[in-house]
C-alpha cells in the first residue's frame, strides 16, 4: 500500500466494481477482501493484471454469478453498457477478459440485469452489449447475473469473472473453479475483527481523478478522517472528516473557474456493513460522498450524478508517517 501512496500522479478513475453479499470472491483491484474496487480506466480489471492479486474465491463449474459495478460522476454517454466476461486457464490478464471470446450473452448464458435496482434488458451485441448505462452513475449501480459456461474441468481451474464497459473499463473477481462433481468446502470461520480507530491522513498521492475529459476535480491534499475508539461489535461509529481542498471548480459547470477552496469539518455516521467494514455518507462541496473504512484503510467516492468538484480518494493508517501534503490539524 505504501508503494502506491508515494506515487505522486493522481490516479484516473471512471468505473468501480462494488462488492455485494454473495459474490464469489474479492474484487481484484480492491484494497480489502470485501472492499469496493478502486475507480479506474486502466482496463477490464481496473488496472490489476495479476490473478489473485487481492485473493480469490471458490465456485462450482456452471454456477450463476452476480456482480455489481457503477460509473463515477459525470460520464453520461448513449454508448455506455456493461457486459459480463468470463475466462479460465493460464491467461487471466485484462487482455483476455476484454476479448470478444470472453463475452457472456443472454441467449447462451441466461444473463439478466438490473439498473438502480430495477429490471433492465441485457442486450446481446458483442463487446458493445450488456446492460445499458447511458446515465452513468446511478444509485444502486448496475447488476448483472449470468450462468457461467461449463468448463467440464476434472481438477481445480483458475477463472476470472468481470463486468466491463464498451471502452474496456471494468472490474473483476478471481476464483478457483471446482469440478461440477465436487462440493464446495465449508466456509472458513469469520476473519477476526480489526480495530479501525485512528487518524487517516489525506495525501496528494491518494487522489483518484474521476472527472470527465472536459472537467477537472480537486483533491483532498491535506486533513484527515478521524475514527474514534469504539467497541468492535458496534453497529455504528461516528467518525469526523476534517480536510481542505484548494484550486477547485466553483460549481459542476464545465466552464466554472478553479478558484474555490473548501474546508470540510463534518461528522460521518458510519454503519457496520459486516466484519470490520464501516460505511457512511457526507456532503463535500455540496455533493454526496460515501466513506468506507475497513482493515485500517479508507476510501471515499462521489455518489452523485454531477461532475465531481472534489475527487475521490483513498488512504490508510500508514499515511500519517508519510505526510505527503498532509496536515495533522494543529494549525
Amino acid at each position: 500500500m505504501i508503494a502506491m501512496l508515494v506515487v505522486m500522479k493522481p490516479l484516473l478513475g471512471h468505473v468501480s466494481m462494488l462488492y455485494i453479499d454473495g459474490q464469489p470472491g474479492p474484487i481484484r483491484n480492491a484494497n480489502s477482501q470485501t472492499g469496493n474496487g478502486r475507480a479506474s480506466v486502466a482496463g477490464g480489471c481496473g488496472g490489476a493484471n495479476t490473478f489473485g492479486a487481492n485473493g480469490k474465491g471458490l465456485l462450482i463449474d456452471g454456477s450463476k454469478v452476480k456482480l455489481n459495478i457503477n460509473y463515477a460522476a459525470g460520464h453520461q454517454s448513449a454508448q455506455n453498457a456493461f457486459r459480463m466476461a468470463y475466462a479460465c486457464g493460464d491467461d487471466l490478464s485484462q487482455d483476455a477478459l476484454e476479448s470478444i471470446g470472453s463475452v457472456l450473452t443472454a441467449a447462451q448464458h441466461s444473463c439478466t440485469a438490473t439498473a438502480g435496482g430495477l429490471p433492465a434488458d441485457y442486450i446481446d451485441n458483442g463487446k458493445d452489449g450488456g446492460v445499458a448505462a447511458p446515465n452513468a452513475i446511478i444509485t444502486g449501480g448496475y447488476e448483472v447475473e449470468c450462468e457461467l459456461p461449463l468448463q467440464n474441468n476434472a481438477a481445480v481451474q483458475q477463472c476470472t469473472v468481470a463486468l466491463i464497459d464498451q471502452r474496456d473499463w471494468g472490474g473483476c473477481v478471481d476464483v478457483d473453479l471446482q469440478p461440477a462433481t465436487v462440493a464446495l468446502p465449508p466456509s472458513p470461520p469469520p476473519a477476526p475483527l480489526i480495530d479501525n480507530a485512528g487518524s487517516y491522513y489525506f495525501t496528494k498521492a491518494g487522489i483518484i481523478d474521476t472527472s470527465a475529459s472536459s472537467f477537472t476535480c480537486c483533491g483532498l491534499e491535506s486533513g484527515y478522517l478521524e475514527v474514534p475508539s469504539y467497541l468492535l461489535s458496534a453497529s455504528e461509529v461516528t467518525a469526523r472528516v476534517n480536510a481542505q481542498a484548494i484550486g477547485c471548480r466553483e460549481s459542476d459547470d464545465i466552464l466554472a473557474p478553479t478558484t474555490a477552496s473548501f474546508e470540510i469539518n463534518a461528522p460521518v455516521v458510519m454503519k457496520n456493513e459486516g466484519s470490520s467494514k464501516f460505511e457512511g455518507n457526507v456532503q463535500m462541496a455540496g455533493q454526496p460522498f460515501t466513506f468506507i473504512v475497513e482493515g485500517k484503510a479508507v476510501s471515499f467516492r462521489n455518489i452523485g450524478d454531477k461532475q465531481p468538484i472534489i475527487c475521490d480518494g483513498e488512504t490508510d493508517s500508514e499515511a500519517k508517517g508519510l505526510r505527503l501534503g498532509g496536515n495533522d490539524g494543529s494549525n
